[in-house]
């Protein structure tokens, strides 16, 4: 201060530096008084810099850091894929797989020496649901919405994928709870809003074990041709329907592959109130410039890709008539625990 005030006759201009010290030197005042934290005590001012990296790091982390793989809880690959069937943009890749084939768990379908041609799938891709005693069966879409924590999506995010699901015949589950006392939550691989880390890591079994344990059970007490089987845990791509049904799931749901849809830009502050992109937040001002009609279409565009690319990926399986439900025989995977508890194919 007082070489400001030395210079100040000499050069004015100088004085506009207090504009910057001033309020800096009393956040240090601030920070060398405050019983709070150690950090800012012991370095006033400076021990600030740590909050500023930690806000900035996961932002750092996924736009320059991360590979393409490798992010959690959705890396940028699957992510990707979901933007650009979600706006019909191109959605091939160059030059080959974009994952390690011989790491441990490595997962694909074998193709049959009787492929078929894509163009000659004739599916039906609705299940009829409704057991001996319904009284209103009804056919279901394959893929459908799954339940959403429907207390942090914005209105402008719940419209779209109402209206997306009317317009593209599938269905849009009522949220998280449902209205049935029996209904089953999903287990260690969901999250669309916040929930405790102990939950969200550590509680209910991983969908594909869940899977096949369900599966084995109706079977074992013959309830299985009864019983429709919904499998939902990050069903981004066709890959993933065409697998969890070869498990023996009848049909899927989404959720996270729809927020994808809506505009989620994977900021992962759902918790918080602060969406950027107005899909899971309560502020108006957040989600007002969300706009249902064009977003409700994108919904529909993520639908017909997982239409399209199921009949893409059985076609090689010689199927044509239909649904890969319970073909686990064509699965593969390289983790020979993993093979003996979900009965499909090890190969080393």
């Amino acid at each position: 201060m007082v070489l400001l005030a030395a210079a100040a006759p000499f050069w004015p201009p100088v004085l506009w530096s207090l504009v910057l010290i001033l309020p800096l030197s009393a956040v240090g005042f601030y920070d060398l008084f405050q019983e709070r934290h150690s950090i800012c005590r012991n370095f006033p001012l400076f021990g600030r810099g740590r909050w500023l990296m930690e806000a900035l790091r996961p932002y750092v982390r996924e736009y320059f850091v991360e590979s393409d793989t490798d992010g959690t809880p959705v890396n940028r690959m699957f992510r990707s894929i979901v933007y650009q069937r979600a706006k019909g943009a191109r959605d091939t890749v160059p030059f080959g797989a974009r994952v390690d084939t011989y790491r441990t768990g490595y997962e694909w379908i074998g193709h049959s020496l009787a492929a078929v041609d894509a163009a000659e799938v004739e599916l039906d891709l609705r299940v009829s649901v409704g057991g001996p005693q319904c009284g209103r069966p009804y056919q279901a879409s394959i893929f459908n919405i799954s339940a959403m924590s429907f207390g942090a999506l914005s209105p402008n995010a719940v419209l779209p994928l109402n209206k997306g699901a009317r317009l593209g015949g599938f269905a849009h589950n009522t949220g998280e709870g449902g209205i049935s006392p029996y209904h089953l939550e999903h287990g260690g691989e969901g999250g669309t809003g916040a929930a405790p880390l102990e939950y969200a890591n550590s509680i209910g079994m991983p969908l594909r074990e869940a899977l096949a344990l369900v599966v084995d059970c109706l079977i074992g007490f013959g309830l299985r041709h009864q019983v429709r089987v919904i499998a939902s845990g990050k069903i981004l791509t066709g890959f993933h329907l065409v697998k969890h049904m070869a498990l023996g799931a009848d049909l899927c749901n989404g959720a996270r592959g729809m927020m994808f849809a809506l505009g989620c830009v994977h900021s992962l502050v759902c918790n918080t109130n602060r969406c950027p992109s107005g899909v899971a937040t309560q502020d108006p001002r957040l989600y007002r410039r969300l706009d249902v009609e064009d977003v409700a279409q994108r919904v529909v565009d993520v639908f017909l890709s997982f239409d399209t690319e199921l009949k893409k990926i059985i076609a090689p399986l010689g199927r044509s008539t239909s649904l890969p439900i319970g073909m686990a025989d064509a699965l593969g995977i390289d983790d020979y625990n993993a093979a003996q508890r979900l009965k499909i194919k090890y190969v080393v």
